[in-house]
């Protein structure tokens, strides 16, 4: 994707539109998604950087503008 491909682009801007999906539903049924709430992103996808980021919190703002992003702290343990 970094070297031009448009198939490698396409997928992940896929991945990152179903991984926003994913967050706004989860927000939803939480009753959240019309707050002020901090999300991060953790995951291998995300070891891409912004070519998957960038799009995400995009696709993130758009369908939930209240949300915001803060980077992740710990580890996955962490979160769990």
């Amino acid at each position: 994707a970094r070297g031009g491909n448009a198939t490698c682009r396409a997928l992940l801007d896929e991945a990152a539109q179903l991984l926003a999906g994913s967050l706004v539903i989860a927000l939803r049924r939480a009753d959240l998604a019309d707050r002020a709430v901090p999300y991060a992103a953790r995951g291998g996808i995300f070891a891409a950087g912004d070519i998957v980021g960038a799009p995400f919190r995009k696709a993130v703002r758009d369908l939930a503008p209240a949300a915001f992003y803060q980077a992740p702290v710990g580890d996955a343990l962490d979160g769990c």
